[in-house]
């Protein structure tokens, strides 16, 4: 997508732009920061402060380029992160064998008899949502919210559903239309409470019901759910198609689907096995994808890391003429450079860290529409494992620095 659209690639390289100037503007604040107040920390931190201070530009630059490359890197290990868990959580371990789809009323009795005491059915009712509270749906700007609903009727709740406010089944009242919604869609229109009144359009008639429950539904449970669920009283008057479930072996299924065929070539049967099978395989090569994307980004950017460290503290080496003509020992030097490191280490993995999440955040909300968001540990990994590397760069520098005689440090300067 990117590759083959030249204004998203521009964007691309303008938002890495931008961020690399964001990192400079944090690097500076931060510098400017540590340096005023670098009295109050050992000689040592000073030291490595006020180093830091005096190679201002050299240092923004080199922070910031360590910042985008463990961004780069952490937003492609949140982002896969987060669709792995959107999507298992979205894949039904426990759903029921078959779906039927499209069965009408007059059929029901004879599908049950063929299916047996496993099958279930859930009238199913298309309507439209019209107002909220008198509130024209329109206004709220929201395509989702516009489209035909599958509504349903009945007394009681199902599996995977509780009441979290509110009386769930037929109205206390004769002659009231009352209406149970999903808690999830109701935030999506803005918030309900019991008492608010909606307006649905159903095959021609507007009618008008009070919300007398709010539930929460677990949508991953592979049983069908419903947004809008009314009393059986309020409509079952209105025409109904009827989805079912049932729970049958792969050797009861067949003459079952047999059967269904010969009788009702309308009704879909359909294996859920199969779909949760090809779901997972699909699962499994899109992650495999993601990753197999993302090592290299990991690879270079620790690569730049490490190079940008080093030569960081390569240009130490005037600094450890000073520090040696002051007495200071291969310890004091080795600790210097280490700590140096690490603090640059971390303080770029920790800020990349956090916008990377929050990127990851606002894709799932704004792009892939996901429920779920979690942190993902990769990045932590990388960090540590930087912070090891450079640790053992820093000493082998260090080392290689104190041995070198002052003369030979001299001529090199």
């Amino acid at each position: 997508l990117v590759s083959g659209d030249l204004f998203l690639a521009l964007y691309s390289v303008i938002a890495c732009a931008g961020l690399f100037i964001f990192f400079m503007a944090v690097a500076y604040v931060l510098l400017t920061i540590l340096y005023r107040y670098k009295e109050q920390f050992s000689f040592t931190l000073k030291s490595i402060i006020s180093f830091l201070y005096l190679r201002n530009f050299e240092t923004i630059i080199t922070t910031s380029s360590i910042m985008t490359a463990f961004c780069g890197v952490f937003i492609v290990a949140a982002v896969s992160n987060n669709i792995t868990t959107n999507l298992v959580s979205n894949v039904s371990k426990s759903a029921p064998s078959m779906y039927l789809v499209d069965i009408t009323k007059t059929q029901l009795p004879e599908v049950k008899s063929i299916i047996g005491e496993t099958f279930t059915e859930y009238p199913i009712v298309r309507g439209r949502l019209r107002t909220i509270n008198q509130k024209d749906i329109a206004l709220l700007k929201n395509p989702g919210l516009e489209r035909e609903f599958n509504m349903t009727y009945r007394d009681t709740l199902i599996p995977g559903e509780k009441v979290v406010d509110g009386v769930f089944g037929a109205p206390s009242e004769p002659n009231k239309n009352t209406v149970s919604i999903d808690k999830a869609f109701g935030d999506e229109l803005g918030g309900v409470k019991l008492g608010d009144s909606l307006e649905v359009f159903i095959q021609g008639v507007t009618l008008t019901a009070t919300i007398t429950s709010i539930r929460e539904v677990d949508s991953t449970s592979g049983i069908p759910f419903f947004y809008l669920v009314f009393p059986t009283s309020v409509l079952s008057t209105f025409p109904a198609s009827y989805f079912g479930t049932a729970d049958l072996s792969a050797e009861e299924r067949k003459p079952v689907e047999a059967k269904l065929a010969s009788l009702f070539p309308n009704i879909i049967p359909i294996d859920t096995r199969v779909v949760v099978e090809t779901l997972t395989s699909l699962l499994g090569m899109v992650v495999t994808v993601v990753s197999l994307v993302g090592i290299p980004s990991i690879i270079l950017g620790i690569l730049l890391v490490l190079v940008m460290l080093y030569q960081s503290l390569y240009e130490r080496s005037g600094d450890v003429l000073i520090l040696r003509a002051f007495g200071f020992t291969k310890n004091n030097v080795t600790a210097l450079f280490i700590i140096e490191s690490v603090f640059l280490s971390l303080l770029a993995g920790v800020i990349a860290y956090g916008l990377a999440h929050l990127v990851a955040f606002f894709l799932n909300i704004y792009l892939f529409s996901f429920t779920a968001f979690s942190f993902a540990t990769l990045p932590l990994f990388i960090i540590l494992g930087n912070i090891a590397m450079v640790c053992i760069f820093s000493f082998a520098l260090s080392s290689f620095l104190v041995k070198t005689s002052l003369k030979k440090l001299l001529a090199e300067k």
